[in-house]
Formats: C-alpha cells, structure tokens, sequence
C-alpha cells in the first residue's frame, strides 16, 4: 500500500533594506490640552441648561414640537413633543438645523427634506416638516475645581481628576501607536520580498484569518455570515481583502526568517526549555511531560519559530526610525513609566504575527474620560426604519 503525502515547503530568501525603515505613526504625546479637552467632556455632561432670549445657534439646546409626513400622513417616529434637541447636531435630517440656526421662540418652521440612511429603505424620500420652537436654551457647565472633580469622579482633586485622564489617554495612544508600528514594520517587510507568496501558504494563511475573525465576532454577538454582509462589496470582496492580508502576512513571514538567519538569532533548545518552563509556571503543568507532548506533535518547532520571529521584530524595532504625520521622530523611550511593565508583559505575548485578521473597533478618546451617569434624548424613535452594523475592519499584525 502506498501513501502520498503532500508537504508544504517554505522557500528561503535574503531579504536587503530592513535596517533602513521607517515608519509613519499618529503620535502618542499627550498635551495639556488634550488633557483640558477631556475634562470639557466630563464637565459637559454636568452642564445645566438656562434659557436664552438670543436666537438658536449651534450648540443651543431647542424645545420644538416636530412632525415629519408624507402626502399628510405622519411618518412613525417623526412626531415628537417637547423634544430637546442640540443645534448643529444632525440628528434628523441636515435642513433642521439649517432652519434653527436664528430661530426663537414662538418660531413656525416649515421645510422639506430628504430623509438620511437613519431611517432605512425610506432614505432618500422628501418629508414635509413642520416645527414649532418651544424653548431656546444655553449650556452652562460647572466651574473646573475640586469641588466639581469630587462630585463627578472618584477623585478629590482636579489634578487628581487630569492624572487620571493624562494616564487614560497615554494607554490609548501608546497602545494604537504599538498596533501602528506592528502593522507598518510588516507592511514596510512584505514590500522586501520580491518573491510572489506561494499559494498554498497563502491558503493557509487565508483559512486560519477567516477562523480567526469568526471568533473574534462570535464574542461580540455577531456571525460571520452577518459581517460579510455589510462588508462593501460584499462576500467575495471580503475573501479578496482577507487574501491580500494574507499574501501580506506570508511576505512577511518569509522575511522575519529570513532576517533570523542572516542576523543569526535562532532559539537553542535551552530557549525552549525557558518558554516551556513560563508555560508551566501558567498552566501548573508538568515540565517534563509538557515537553514530552510538545515533541510528539511538533509544537516544539513552532515555539522555536515563534522565538526566533520575535527576535527578529525586536531586532527591526532597534533599528526603525519612527516618525509621526510632521516627520518628528518618535523616541519608543518616551513611553510613560506607568505603562512600560504593560508594554513588556504584552510584547512578550506579540510575536506570533502569521495569522491575526481580527474584530478590530475604533479607539474613542472620550472613553478617556471618567464615565457619568448623566444623559440626554436620543432623538425620535426611528428603530423600525433603521439597521446598523458595527465597522469591523481585520488588522495585520
């Protein structure tokens, strides 16, 4: 009886240029500003409304009486009755806040407009509109002081409040900026082979991304299936971005090895004996009988690859010029001390770059600051017209 089995060959390269790179990313620095921003968001949601005779300008907080229709019959959720709603705010149709800019009370507005993708398969039709201003009011927020800090945070102080926020917003950035130089190192690696990426670990590479995505959604409440939909394009745009990924990441696969070689970082098995002995202490297995399975199933290599790839990125980052959109260098020695035992614990997590197409959100600096109980309108009920989807992009790490 004869077997045929088909191995996988991964083709060695040089690669040339890799101590030259150079890399574009947002900057991390936090200014006083930034700072001052975010306490304006927190005071914002202690701010008190007081009224004023001047006409409606954006930021004024209107009452009004809205009824939107269509040939005379109301359309749901369109008719609303002491609403309070923020001029310049958009949260209905545009032509709102063009008629209530100057407005004041006792003011009958009658427009039409088109309706926005809020309000689903009707986006696009004209409403009639009519709108009676009730009320024109002004935000007043609270002073910026102790007594205000200790009242809407857990802090006694102002400057305890701003410490706070300053470490928030440097986690956030320093963070995105790590994503940023990953992501532009591999890029920059990917464009230094000159080889097409062999398909069938092109494949592979494809499969485990999707795999990859479709868990990471699953923890979020949402299917696979789902995603594809509302990815533009549709299905096969989708398959198409995940396999451009993927020619990326082989590329760069190819190059962190061969950069091991050329750079002679290869992992002794005395290496291996030390990862495997920081799994143990994590999981309380055994050492040796760890090792021992390890072995049989060949996982012992992969850990050598996993190794020897993370010293080859660590070797990249000593030798990367980091800039941001202005061309000022970044100094990676300019991270904050509250935040360099994170970077270690997590770097020594972050080598293993084949495969990592995953549910990625946006970062909103206003999580920055401290969270409050204060809230306000969201607006007519338009549910029954609307479906919204989450902008789930795949990262390349």
């Amino acid at each position: 009886m004869t077997f045929t089995a088909t191995v996988v060959v991964r083709p060695q390269i040089e690669v040339s240029g890799y101590q030259d790179l150079t890399v574009e990313i947002p900057n991390p620095a936090v200014s006083d500003d930034d700072v001052d921003t975010q306490v304006d968001v927190v005071r914002e949601q202690f701010a008190e409304l007081e009224p004023d005779d001047n006409p409606a300008i954006d930021g004024s907080v209107v009452q009004i009486d809205l009824t939107g229709t269509q040939d005379g019959d109301p359309i749901a959720g369109l008719s609303v009755t002491d609403f309070i709603y923020e001029v310049g705010s958009g949260r209905i149709v545009p032509q709102l806040d063009v008629e209530l800019r100057g407005a004041t009370v006792g003011d009958i507005l009658e427009f039409d407009d088109e309706l926005t993708e809020l309000y689903g398969t009707r986006e696009g039709e004209i409403a009639e509109f009519k709108v009676l201003v009730k009320g024109v009011n002004r935000r007043v927020l609270p002073d910026a002081d102790d007594e205000w800090a200790s009242e809407a945070s857990e802090f006694d102080t102002l400057d305890e409040l701003k410490t706070d926020i300053r470490r928030r917003l440097e986690a956030q950035r320093w963070s995105m900026a790590d994503q940023a130089i990953r992501n532009g190192v591999f890029e920059q690696l990917a464009g230094l082979v000159d080889i097409d990426a062999p398909d069938s670990l092109v494949q592979e590479d494809t499969q485990q991304r999707i795999q990859d995505l479709a868990q990471r959604l699953s923890q979020q409440g949402i299917s696979l299936e789902q995603y594809v939909q509302i990815v533009d394009g549709g299905p096969e745009a989708f398959v198409q971005q995940v396999r451009d990924a993927a020619i990326g990441g082989v590329k760069a696969d190819l190059a962190l090895r061969a950069i091991v070689r050329q750079e002679s970082l290869t992992a002794s098995d005395d290496d291996i004996d030390e990862q495997l002995r920081i799994f143990t202490e994590q999981s309380g297995a055994e050492f040796e009988e760890l090792k021992s399975e390890l072995t049989q199933n060949g996982a012992l290599e992969r850990i050598r690859s996993d190794i020897e790839r993370g010293r080859a990125f660590d070797y990249l980052l000593e030798q990367v010029t980091i800039v941001d959109d202005e061309g000022n260098n970044i100094d990676l020695e300019d991270r904050p001390d509250h935040l360099i035992h994170d970077h270690d614990h997590d770097h020594d997590h972050d080598h293993d770059h084949d495969h990592d197409h995953g549910a990625a959100g946006t970062t909103d600096e206003a999580s920055a600051a401290p969270e409050s109980s204060a809230s306000e309108d969201d607006g007519p009920d338009t549910s029954d017209e609307t479906q919204a989807a989450d902008d789930v992009d795949g990262e390349e790490e």
